[in-house]
């Protein structure tokens, strides 16, 4: 699996539906996380969209400055603990 942190202005309202169909031609998506804060539900700024293929990678972070909800992104591809 190939993971890719999405980075995200913290007040976009944006849905798992929307990062999804935002990445889907990059390649097979195995799912989508946007990290939410527990006690409002409010996302906090970030997300995780995950590959089945690593060469996908290459192609998602070429989506850094893509708009989504009217703002642009950031795209960074996680790192492994202690990396």
């Amino acid at each position: 699996l190939a993971r890719l942190r999405r980075l995200v202005q913290r007040d976009l309202d944006v849905s798992e539906e929307a990062l999804w169909k935002c990445f889907e031609d990059c390649g097979e998506i195995t799912s989508v996380r946007i990290v939410r804060d527990r006690k409002t539900g409010i996302g906090k700024g970030f997300a995780y969209v995950a590959f089945k293929d690593r060469a996908t990678v290459k192609l998602a972070l070429q989506m850094e400055g893509t708009e989504v909800a009217g703002r642009q992104i950031r795209v960074q591809k996680c790192s492994k603990p202690g990396e």
